[in-house]
């Protein structure tokens, strides 16, 4: 979701409720802080503390300064024997940790939390401020003299002296004093950089970080600028507020504002939503300059810019510069190449076919919608007229992205296209207007609120909430009243559903419920989310503590605390909507806790999402909130179901439709009498994301697959796919039936049982598919070839007619004996090699250098180290990755051997030959991420076939009755592309497979065109 920060994200995971809960009490008045401390037990522990400190040595002073931190003054003599006696002995403790924590305790006890400061903490933490040790110079700025609310001549200049030290404490310490020096008046920070704008001869590092702490602190230039206008680089960052829908959209506006000589290196990287670009400017004149080509451009607008300054460091020069050096990122599964003119592309649009204008909408730089707003309107406009509701849906996501989310007001032709598009019969458009568009007018209209709620209350994407709530968000400055006026007939309308979307609308948008709520009394369960600001809270159970300081349990019996990421995070659920806005003002006065701004109504879809986030710490939840378990498969399916196109990334990639597999599989679930059927239909909906890395695993109940017959049985031998297409005898067992009887290594598959060899396939592809995930075709094929001529029971006999190399026909009747095992990967035995290893190598004929990487492991640096010391010295290399099973791999380390500029390791082997890099269609997953480093790079040249194109990074769902789990790929992996490798997988320079006669005389087709292709260079 664009623009919501992690608060955001924390609401929406905790609106996610148990519609099962118990009514709770209205909350009685409490204090609108925290119950009082003990004055006399804090007075008694500060003094206990002074004289520990005095008594104490490094490790244990250590231990007892945070405490004091956080305890109130106490009495002015006992203050005086701090000063005094304890805090000059902590700051000249010989230990760095000590002088350290010294400093946090007292920056965080007198200078931040009093105005005007204790002069004596403010000497002090000025004298650690120069402290030879990094961190206790840190903990001196960072917690005291930068929190200075007033702060004098002395300290600015400690700060800025502290600032312009080293150019790599940026994160760390010059953002911190920046921050706070924006508490200062302008002129009284000019007064201090001055001295150093002024030895911009003698000191120029120093002066330019002067510039960069003025401006970042008072966002405007110091007297006299002009002096360091050939100071720099800077680093400069922009992204698109509308965002481009592809690469080259974003560089046409970047090299209309971006000339050279402004910026002659810059980077360009794909976000999820937005394009980001980071330039190097030379200077600061360049900087001035450029900011001023942005604000004077129409486009101009659409660009944020970072205006931080950040003075680049050798290492960020080094980095854009090698940056700048890679292909441009894409978004899509496809590159996105200008293949037409411009002009061709603008037809396509306003008179072409569906395809035309799908192409068009996907792959054009749209100048037009750069310069000319009104042409590019009207193309959009002919778009959204197609008949594909493909198209309308990408009119619909540009015509809100570019003129109607970032413009106030919007432009009214695209609102009005936004509107036509929102009654759209095809649900997918509806949303897409519902999300990109019409939440983001300020003060809608009534037509725009209409089709909100129309959209919002008829729609259930199966992200849960996830148009619901933008909807609720974007409604929630509406007047409660006109807002009432527009649901009520939803509300009291014969669609139960739409009656409950509508309530929940109302709830959430509003914070009270409407008039005469008793319709919906099932629903008027409440979550107030809230957690720790500042992280101010570090356990579960210290929130919880917290928060029962204003919500004993008798009142508020249910509360659930979670970890979540690196947060805490909870929801408190109750049923009086006026005790659940008294308990939210009351929180929102605590510094401690942020607090949800609005009410979250339960309902089913939420319920499945919180037991999803308590699912994903079990071990740190809390919680009281009754939330039984669903028993039946129809909830466990559907929670599944909803899960699966929620965090699946691959669907627009493979055109996946999840609502309709929903459709056709959720029925199901009611059918299913049995744990093992209901384990099945599970199966065939992880099945049907296409996806070799998705799968079904065992929770309370063992997978189901041992109740269906698959045909695991064969005679002794296996095929792979040659040249023809067809299936080809590559390896016989060794005292098997087949060898017995004669099968040979070369020989093609006619027919099993009688049936055609391809038909055979088609049906084992068919059963495998159902109930297994391939993430493409190829790879799918890849297992038939080896698997068709399987059978269910051991010893049955199957009928095999096969043609030999030469041609010739032969006739077998074998019994199918031997179960799966393991079969090569590679298509010929290569002596030396075991085609098991991690890591194989041989020094081949005509000094070509042969390593086999079976498997990516994390000590496969090392053996590359091995290998290629073994190898000695060669002309060529031939790396081969077929079969490669994936693993997982350090990505720089990994390549190193191979990488000609890296700098890194100089100790390690490094070969800068030509390389020949041999690939199929079972090189998979982290094979295939490793492998990408020599497409990227065009290190290698490729032979083969295309990989299996399934990698990912992936994650664990129980589902909600834990009966199975389900491993789901949860982010598409680019290796080192700039495009996702799921299903289109990595495509050979040279596609070459196996052929029948080579195999029958024992010659390896692929690494011998690969050798050809090296001897000839």
């Amino acid at each position: 979701m664009h623009g919501f920060r992690f608060a955001r994200v924390l609401l929406v995971a905790f609106a996610c409720v148990a519609a099962t809960i118990l009514p709770s009490s209205r909350l009685h008045a409490h204090p609108t802080r925290p119950a009082p401390r003990d004055a006399a037990a804090d007075a008694a522990r500060v003094e206990e503390l002074t004289t520990a400190l005095l008594e104490a040595d490094g490790a244990n002073r250590i231990k007892e300064c945070p405490e004091l931190r956080d305890l109130p003054l106490g009495s002015a003599a006992l203050e005086d024997r701090l000063f005094r006696e304890v805090w000059p002995k902590c700051a000249a403790d010989g230990d760095p940790q000590v002088r350290a924590a010294a400093a946090s305790v007292i920056g965080g006890r007198y200078l931040a939390a009093l105005d005007p400061p204790d002069p004596r903490a403010v000497a002090l933490c000025l004298k650690l401020a120069a402290d030879p040790e990094r961190p206790v110079r840190k903990s001196a700025v960072v917690e005291g003299l930068a929190r200075i609310t007033n702060k004098s001549d002395e300290v600015v200049a400690a700060l800025i002296a502290r600032a312009v030290a080293d150019p790599r404490d940026e994160d760390e310490l010059r953002n911190p004093i920046q921050w706070g020096l924006s508490l200062s008046p302008a002129d009284q920070v000019a007064r201090h950089v001055e001295p150093y704008l002024a030895k911009r001869q003698e000191a120029p590092e120093r002066a330019l970080l002067a510039y960069t702490v003025y401006v970042n602190a008072t966002l405007t230039e110091p007297p006299g600028a002009e002096r360091v206008d050939g100071l720099g680089p800077f680093v400069m960052e922009f992204d698109l507020r509308a965002p481009a829908p592809d690469v080259p959209t974003f560089m046409a506006i970047v090299r209309h504002f971006l000339p050279e000589p402004l910026a002659p290196t810059f980077t360009v990287r794909a976000g999820r939503h937005a394009m980001r670009l980071t330039a190097l400017v030379p200077n600061v004149k360049a900087r001035r300059d450029l900011l001023e080509r942005l604000q004077g451009l129409e486009w101009g607008k659409e660009m944020r810019v970072d205006n931080r300054i950040r003075v680049a460091t050798p290492e960020m020069v080094e980095k854009v510069t090698a940056d700048s050096k890679k292909p441009l990122p894409t978004e899509g599964p496809e590159p996105v190449p200008q293949t037409r003119p411009i002009d061709e592309y603008a037809r396509m649009m306003a008179t072409g076919d569906s395809d035309e204008r799908g192409e068009a909408l996907e792959k054009s730089n749209f100048p037009d919608l750069l310069t000319k707003q009104e042409a590019g309107l009207d193309l959009l406009v002919a778009c959204a007229m197609d008949a594909n509701p493909g198209v309308r849906e990408k009119a619909a996501r540009l015509a809100g992205e570019w003129w109607v989310w970032y413009r106030d007001p919007p432009h009214p032709r695209a609102l009005a296209l936004s509107l036509k598009l929102a009654k759209d019969p095809e649900p997918k458009v509806v949303g897409t207007v519902a999300y990109f568009a019409l939440p983001r007018v300020k003060n809608p209209p009534d037509a725009v609120v209409d089709a909100m709620i129309t959209a919002a209350t008829t729609q259930t994407p199966w992200e849960p909430n996830g148009l619901h709530f933008i909807t609720a968000y974007g409604l929630r400055n509406i007047a409660p009243e006109r807002l009432e006026t527009l649901l009520t007939p939803i509300m009291r309308g014969a669609d139960e559903q739409q009656a409950r979307h509508a309530f929940a609308l109302f709830v959430e948008s509003s914070g009270r419920e409407p008039a005469n709520p008793e319709r919906f009394q099932r629903l008027r369960r409440y979550m107030l989310w809230f957690g720790a600001r500042d992280r101010k809270f570090k356990t579960p159970q210290e929130l919880l503590d917290a928060f029962r300081e204003y919500a004993p349990a008798e009142q508020v019996p249910e509360v659930a605390v979670t970890p979540y990421g690196e947060e805490v995070a909870g929801g408190a659920v109750l049923t009086d909507l006026a005790a659940l806005k008294d308990l939210n003002d009351r929180l929102r006065q605590d510094p401690r806790f942020s607090v949800g701004d609005r009410p979250q109504v339960m309902n089913p879809e939420r319920v499945a999402y919180l037991r999803y986030v308590f699912g994903l710490k079990p071990e740190g939840v809390i919680s009281t909130i009754d939330m039984p378990k669903p028993g039946g498969y129809d909830d466990a399916l559907r929670e599944l179901h909803a899960h699966l196109g929620r965090v699946y990334p691959a669907f627009k990639i493979k055109g996946i439709d999840w609502d309709k597999v929903g459709g056709e599989l959720l029925p199901l679930a009611s059918e299913a009498k049995t744990d093992a059927e209901f384990g099945l239909l599970c199966a065939r909906m992880v099945a049907r994301l296409e996806d070799s890395h998705a799968q079904l695993l065992p929770g309370s109940a063992p997978l189901p697959f041992p109740t269906i017959e698959f045909p695991r049985y064969d005679p002794g031998f296996a095929c792979l796919i040659d040249d023809r297409d067809r299936p080809v005898v590559y390896h016989v067992d060794k005292g098997s039936p087949a060898e017995a009887g004669g099968v040979k290594v070369g020989m093609a598959v006619v027919s099993v049982n009688g049936k055609p060899a391809a038909e055979a396939m088609a049906a084992w592809m068919g059963q495998m598919k159902t109930y297994f995930g391939y993430s493409s075709e190829r790879y799918l094929r890849y297992d038939a070839a080896k698997g068709f001529c399987r059978q269910t029971k051991q010893g049955e006999v199957v009928k095999l007619e096969m043609e030999d190399a030469e041609g010739e026909a032969h006739a077998f009747e074998l019994p199918a004996t031997l179960n799966t095992r393991y079969l090569p990967r590679l298509p010929v035995p290569i002596e030396g090699i075991d085609d098991f290893g991690n890591v194989e190598s041989k020094k081949l004929a005509d000094d070509i250098g042969y390593i086999y990487v079976r498997r990516i492991q994390p000590d496969l640096p090392q053996r590359l180290d091995a290998a290629l010391a073994a190898l000695g010295d060669i002309k060529w290399l031939v790396i081969d990755v077929r079969g490669n099973s994936g693993g997982g791999f350090d990505a720089r380390a990994a390549v190193r051997n191979f990488n000609p500029d890296d700098p890194e390791e100089p100790s390690r082997p490094r070969y800068k030959g030509p390389i020949a890099l041999l690939v199929d269609e079972r090189c998979i997953s982290a094979g295939e991420g490793w492998a990408s480093w020599f497409v990227a790079t065009k290190r290698a040249t490729l032979f083969g076939t295309t990989t299996a194109g399934a990698s990912a990074r992936k994650d664990t769902y129980t589902l909600t009755n834990g009966m199975y789990k389900v491993v789901v790929p949860v982010k598409a992996y680019t290796g080192s592309l700039d495009r996702p490798i799921e299903r289109r997988g990595l495509e050979p320079d040279v596609p070459v497979r196996c052929n029948a006669k080579d195999l029958a005389q024992g010659k390896d087709t692929v690494l011998e065109a690969a050798r050809a292709s090296l001897l000839m260079r």
